[in-house]
C-alpha cells in the first residue's frame, strides 16, 4: 500500500463528519490540524475525489504519493512512518 499527505482547507465551521470519518477510516496518522498521512490502494485522484464529493465547493483538498524520502521537526508521525509495516524502509 502507499501512504499519502493529505492536506485540506475547510471553510466553514461545522459540517465535516463524513470527511473526518472517510480519512479516519484508513490506517493514518494526523500530522497537523490540516495535514494527515493515510495508507491507501487508490490512486491519489480516486482519493481527492472521493473527499471532495464530502466537502462544501468553497473548500479545498491535496493529495499527493509520499516517496521514501521525507524529514520532519516536531510532526508526531515519524514512528508511524518509520513502521516496517508501512512500507517505506
Amino acid at each position: 500500500m502507499n501512504i499519502y499527505t493529505v492536506s485540506y482547507e475547510l471553510n466553514h465551521p461545522q459540517g465535516y463528519k463524513d470527511f473526518f470519518e472517510r480519512l479516519e477510516s484508513h490506517p493514518h496518522c494526523r500530522v497537523m490540524d490540516s495535514f494527515w498521512l493515510i495508507q491507501s490502494e487508490a490512486k491519489a485522484s480516486e482519493i481527492s475525489n472521493e473527499l471532495m464529493r464530502l466537502l462544501k465547493p468553497t473548500d479545498s483538498v491535496f493529495v499527493a504519493m509520499l516517496t521514501h524520502e521525507w524529514a520532519s521537526g516536531g510532526a508526531h508521525c515519524d514512528n508511524w512512518l518509520n513502521a516496517t509495516e508501512q512500507g517505506l524502509d
